[in-house]
């Protein structure tokens, strides 16, 4: 297996566009088939092969739920009971007429149930077909296009799909071999499908750590605690804002002999009311508050800056700043700053070292490297010069 195909992955799901929930559920659906449908498998070329009906078939499980709930649950921006047209999920009306019919005859079971036994009513069977037509035309109009887009400006750069092997006759009924038969096929690199089928239970979190020390921790709890609780309890972090009000007293002070440059677009920030102390490295992407980790940045710079991590030529750029601020905090807080970046970035002292933020420095940018290259988070240049 590839680390490139790994690398893919994070990308994905970290960069790609979030304006509504299919990329997730394709990611899911995918995941789903490469670890249940190894038997219906063909390899060609580096990619493997699948019915593009188990997809749709994986759709209707995650969506039926959340369309079915008698509180309105968004899955896309700006999606609400009165939104109609652009602002829906394509398929949510058709989804609607399956989901109310079976309202009161069973609801998701009843439905599920008497598709996969081929039973289905014959005065919903037709309303069935649409809803799984719509949710295939969805999933390679959408997703299957755009997914990776964050790697490559080339439509369908991971996922494809054969427009020749869709036979769906309009009086058709939708049972599963028909699904499974008619509705095409679609292709996803080898490495991916492999990483998907020894790793996929992670990604999705079916498996995951956090899940399953949740439900551990709620089993062997004898009081009435929700998993919810026990779940924030779990991803609970300390807060940032003690940490990052020593930086910001250091450069208060500092605006005493005059304005501060920021420490990544090189402007002058005239006074504190337009500095906002900038995570370096994200705290959202490296849980980090080392003050060495904590610099002066223009409000408007660090707002274009977000989550994204700056790039290793932008560090270079920036390095004799980043390292007069380095001073300036040492100096401030010497104790707390060596054994800081000690921790996190020398593995040893720097006292008696003349070289400390050469080598401090260097460890930056390879921590930098692995969020961008390896964990797939986003890169940035700072275009405010």
């Amino acid at each position: 297996m590839e680390i490139s195909s790994l690398r893919t992955i994070n990308a994905i799901l970290e960069h790609d566009a979030k304006d509504a929930s299919y990329k997730y559920a394709l990611i899911r659906g995918t995941i789903d088939v490469c670890q249940k449908y190894s038997h219906r498998k063909e390899e060609a070329d580096g990619r493997v092969f699948y019915p593009l009906g188990s997809l749709v078939e994986s759709w209707v499980l995650y969506y039926y739920p959340i369309i079915a709930s008698p509180e309105f649950i968004p899955q896309r921006s700006g999606e609400s009971e009165e939104s109609a047209g652009g602002r829906q999920i394509v398929f949510r009306p058709a989804f609607k007429t399956v989901t109310d019919y079976y309202q009161d005859k069973g609801g998701f079971s009843a439905f599920w149930n008497e598709y996969r036994r081929g039973e289905l009513p014959e005065e919903i069977s037709a309303d069935v077909m649409a809803l799984f037509k719509k949710i295939r035309e969805t999933i390679v109009a959408l997703p299957m296009k755009y997914i990776g887009r964050s790697l490559s400006d080339a439509y369908y750069s991971i996922y494809g799909y054969d427009k020749q092997g869709i036979r769906i006759q309009n009086d058709a009924y939708p049972d599963p071999v028909c699904i499974q038969e008619n509705f095409g096929v679609f292709d996803i690199p080898s490495d991916m499908c492999l990483a998907f089928e020894y790793f996929g239970s992670f990604i999705s979190g079916e498996e995951s750590i956090l899940k399953d020390w949740t439900d551990f921790s709620h089993d062997k709890s004898t009081k009435s605690v929700q998993k919810a609780q026990i779940f924030a309890l779990l991803t609970k972090v300390p807060e940032t804002e003690r940490a990052v009000g020593f930086a910001r007293m250091v450069y208060q002070n500092a605006f005493r002999e005059g304005p501060l440059e920021c420490v990544w677009s090189g402007k002058r920030i005239p006074d504190s009311t337009r500095m906002h102390v900038d995570h370096m490295l994200p705290f959202a992407r490296w849980k980090n508050n080392d003050l060495w980790n904590l610099l002066p940045a223009l409000d408007t710079v660090n707002g274009n800056k977000s989550d994204q991590i700056p790039s290793r030529s932008l560090l270079e750029k920036r390095e004799d700043v980043i390292t007069y601020y380095w001073n300036q905090l040492h100096q401030e807080y010497p104790a707390q700053f060596e054994r800081e970046v000690t921790l996190s970035l020398l593995g040893k002292k720097p006292e008696g070292r003349e070289n400390w933020k050469e080598e401090a420095f260097a460890n930056l940018l390879q921590k930098a490297d692995y969020l961008i290259d390896v964990r797939g988070y986003e890169s940035w240049e700072c275009t405010e010069v």
